[in-house]
C-alpha cells in the first residue's frame, strides 16, 4: 500500500510493503515487509522487514533487516545493520542488536527516567529527593521498605560482581 508522490515507485517483486509518504520506500525494488511511515522514511532501503516512522527516517539503511527507527532522522550507522532500534529526533543507531533512545547529534543530551516524568540524569529511576546532576545515573526509592539497586551472580562467577574503575580502567575498589 502506498500513500504519496513516488512512494515505492520502484518496487517490482517486493511484497507485503507499507508507506505513506514522498518518496518513501522509494529504492524498494524487491524488498518485503517494510513500513515507512514520513517523507523519506526508508528511501535507500532495498531490503526487508524495516520500520521507519518521520522524515527522512532511516536514510541510511540500505540491505539491513529487521530495524526500527521512530523519530524525524532517526538512523543507523551502517546500511547493513540488524536488530537495530533507534527513538527519537535524529537518533543514530551504529551496531546491530542496540537499542539507542535519544538524539546523538552534537550537543544533544538525552535524559531516560523511568517513574520520573523530569529526569535530571542520564538515567533515572524514580524522583530523587535530592537531587545530583553530577550522577551519570541516579536510582531512588519510593518507600522505606524498597531496595535501590540489586546485583546477583550466578553460582559459578568469576569476575567481579561490582566494580569501581577510573577512566583508564584502572579498578579502584571491586567485590566478588
Amino acid at each position: 500500500t502506498f500513500f504519496g508522490s513516488q512512494s515505492g515507485i520502484l518496487i517490482t517483486t517486493g511484497t507485503d510493503n507499507s508507506a505513506y509518504g514522498f518518496k518513501s520506500l522509494f529504492k524498494a525494488i524487491t524488498g518485503a515487509n517494510n513500513t515507512a511511515l514520513g517523507s523519506f522514511a526508508l528511501f535507500n532501503t532495498t531490503s526487508s522487514s524495516n520500520t521507519a516512522i518521520g522524515y527522512n527516517a532511516g536514510a541510511t539503511n540500505t540491505t539491513g533487516s529487521l530495524n526500527t527507527l521512530i523519530g524525524q532522522g532517526s538512523d543507523v550507522g551502517s546500511g547493513a545493520l540488524t536488530y537495530a532500534c533507534a527513538i527519537g529526533a535524529n537518533a543514530k543507531v551504529n551496531i546491530s542488536n542496540a537499542l539507542v533512545l535519544g538524539g546523538t547529534l552534537a550537543g544533544t543530551t538525552v535524559n531516560v527516567g523511568i517513574n520520573n516524568a523530569a529526569p535530571g540524569n542520564k538515567l533515572s529511576i524514580s524522583t530523587p529527593t535530592t537531587a545530583d546532576a553530577l550522577a551519570e545515573a541516579l536510582i531512588s526509592t519510593r518507600l522505606t521498605t524498597q531496595k535501590a539497586l540489586v546485583l546477583q551472580d550466578i553460582a559459578s562467577q568469576t569476575a567481579n560482581i561490582f566494580e569501581i574503575q577510573r577512566n583508564t580502567g584502572t579498578v579502584l575498589t571491586y567485590y566478588n
